[in-house]
């Protein structure tokens, strides 16, 4: 599973990949925003305010646990939230 701290809700939020490429249209305010290919979580539980939250993924090592930074949270949908993987995130380095 993954697990994000949610920046501006202060709550830590665990769930489980519903999708590893969704695809999703949002019309709001009379505009149109598509979101291709992000990572679905299944909750709906972060709040306006907390997207760019970190999500990490907590698997199982030798002797603990290890976390991986895995993306940043990107929207909220009606029952899911949408996750921009790491690799995803273009970083320019100067």
């Amino acid at each position: 599973g993954l697990w994000m701290r949610l920046g501006y809700s202060d709550r830590t939020v665990s769930s489980t990949v519903k999708s590893l490429c969704y695809s999703w249209l949002l019309t709001w305010d009379n505009l149109k925003v598509f979101v291709s290919c992000h990572v679905a979580l299944d909750t709906g539980l972060p709040q306006p305010g907390d997207s760019g939250s970190p999500v990490y993924a907590l698997r199982l090592g030798p002797s603990s646990y290890v976390v991986h930074a895995y993306g940043v949270l990107s929207a909220r949908g009606f029952t899911e939230s949408l996750i921009a993987p790491i690799d995803w995130i273009y970083v320019k380095v100067s």
